[in-house]
């Protein structure tokens, strides 16, 4: 997520996102992301309290950050849960060079 901020877009945020990616086991990571002067740090370490947390399942977050899936449609159909500053939330993807998804199809 570093690589991908899109520093002119973010230069005017000051933000903590806490990402929380759940498995199939129950189990979550935690991955604490700091926007701040145009640049982002992601750690496991959350160290500063979140303006944002977003929980999500492992696939989900796969989806979300190749581009296969948008976070507004991961939102609206309750596979992506956000709490604190939604604004933010609905900036975020904005900020971001998202992938986007190729036609993995061969042509004939």
């Amino acid at each position: 997520m570093e690589r991908q901020l899109d520093p002119a877009k973010a230069a005017a945020t000051d933000a903590v996102i806490l990402w929380e990616i759940t498995s199939e086991h129950d189990r979550v990571d935690r991955w604490q992301l700091t926007i701040r002067a145009g640049r982002a740090r992601a750690t496991r370490q959350p160290d500063e309290p979140p303006s944002l947390t977003a929980r999500i399942a492992a696939p989900d977050f796969i989806e979300l950050v190749s581009g296969i899936a948008s976070g507004p449609q991961l939102f609206t159909t309750g596979r992506l849960k956000l709490h604190g500053d939604l604004m933010l939330a609905a900036r975020l993807q904005s900020m971001f060079h998202i992938p986007q998804p190729q036609n993995r199809r061969r042509q004939a």
